[in-house]
């Protein structure tokens, strides 16, 4: 018989030892696949990453598409956003604004930066806004009028790629000027979406010349001298005694109207087709989208004569300078708007001479003729009860019916100090 003692095989201690080992080893296996870091929950990461940097990608590219397709503005990004995301913010200055995504897309939380990247600039809050022409503060200039027709870092967030001059300064605030013609597709123009808002047949109408660019550039008050539609229809806010309305809309824009156009301020019950268009030049709500950079900021459809004559002639190169411009006096039959005095004392319906120097002209003359002949101002014309003041290519300020298509818009943003 074999004697057991030299019988080779494991023993119970090794066996509890091994199994111990390999209860071990299958935990850690486990933990490495299943635990917050391990390689299940990292893929699973990953392919969310993935996604999610997909969706931040598709976002972006069709804010890219939309900005080539109306000549560099993203005039539909509140549309786009709405197409991927369950919320909006109103405010489209906070980089930090999360989002939320649609189921459909993933259901992915991404803030607003990620989405924007460094399309729009951010932009200081009112009171005490530090607006800056390079590296200088403006606050800080004794003499403001030495930095008009300088280019200022302002950006709207609904318009980035449009660069804001500074036209002129009081002691409340800062006028900016569009440096060029602003394209009708981002304009309140009917038929127009911008920053998910569509205009109506009541606002602007986008001009039908076939003349160079003025399609793209140009907009009127109505298509035609019977004033059939936009701004001049019949029974709009804007017509029948009603539009000092557009008066009432913020305390910034009363305070706007009483100092630079008080000739209109004074007659905002006409019924004059140029009182009626200027008094949708001057209603903020209209204009709104390129005054979302700064809090307290408000926009009109383009500068007073008031502003224009005061800007232009605190400029020291500006050798010819305006006469002074005024209402038309209980003399003179024409009792529709502004007229201007000339070098000799009497008065006139037009000014010429201006400077049109530069390569393009400079900001208070744009010699840019494919996009546009002229710019409207925020001002009636004494000519005839139809027509509104304007900047011409050539040096001129006079006036013109309501509905030429040949005239373009160059909104004016007002900020307060």
């Amino acid at each position: 018989m074999k004697n057991l003692k030299d019988t080779k095989g494991i023993t119970l201690i090794a066996l509890v030892i091994t199994i111990i080992v390999l209860l071990i080893l299958t935990g850690i296996t486990i933990a490495s696949l299943t635990g917050e870091n391990g390689l299940l929950s990292r893929a699973t990461e990953a392919k969310d990453a993935t996604k999610r940097g997909d969706l931040i990608d598709r976002v972006k590219l069709d804010i890219l598409n939309d900005k080539a397709g109306n000549q560099g503005n993203a005039s539909n990004l509140s549309t786009i956003l709405g197409k991927y995301f369950t919320s909006v913010p109103q405010d489209l200055t906070d980089m930090t604004a999360e989002l939320t995504a649609k189921s459909e897309y993933g259901g992915y939380t991404v803030t607003l930066g990620e989405v924007l990247g460094e399309a729009v600039a951010s932009n200081p809050p009112a009171g005490g806004t530090s607006l800056k022409v390079g590296d200088t503060d403006l606050s800080t200039v004794s003499d403001i009028s030495t930095m008009y027709g300088e280019t200022t870092d302002y950006k709207s967030t609904s318009h980035p790629s449009i660069n804001w001059q500074l036209f002129y300064a009081d002691s409340s605030n800062y006028y900016l000027i569009a440096s060029d013609y602003v394209p009708n597709a981002e304009l309140p123009c009917n038929g127009s979406t911008v920053n998910g808002v569509t205009y109506t047949a009541t606002d602007l109408v986008k001009s039908t010349s076939t003349t160079n660019q003025h399609t793209t550039y140009c907009a009127r008050f109505a298509s035609s001298s019977s004033y059939n539609d936009g701004v001049l229809t019949t029974g709009t806010i804007y017509k029948n005694g009603s539009a000092s309305t557009a008066f009432t809309a913020t305390s910034g824009s009363q305070y706007l109207t009483t100092n630079y156009l008080k000739w209109v301020a004074a007659n905002s019950s006409s019924t004059n087709n140029n009182i009626c268009a200027v008094a949708y030049m001057m209603d903020t709500s209209k204009w709104s989208s390129f005054a979302d950079g700064v809090s307290g900021a408000f926009a009109i459809g383009g500068p007073t004569i008031e502003m224009f004559v005061n800007s232009y002639n605190a400029v020291s190169t500006h050798t010819t300078k305006l006469g002074t411009y005024e209402t038309v006096d209980s003399n003179n039959s024409n009792t529709n708007g502004y007229m201007t005095k000339k070098g000799d004392g009497s008065w006139t319906s037009y000014v010429s001479g201006l400077d049109t120097s530069g390569t393009d002209g400079n900001m208070w003359v744009r010699t840019s003729q494919t996009k546009a002949y002229a710019y409207w101002l925020a001002s009636p014309s004494s000519n005839n009860a139809s027509s509104v003041r304007r900047v011409i290519f050539n040096g001129y300020v006079n006036d013109l019916n309501a509905y030429s298509d040949t005239i373009g818009f160059r909104p004016v943003v007002c900020i307060p100090k």
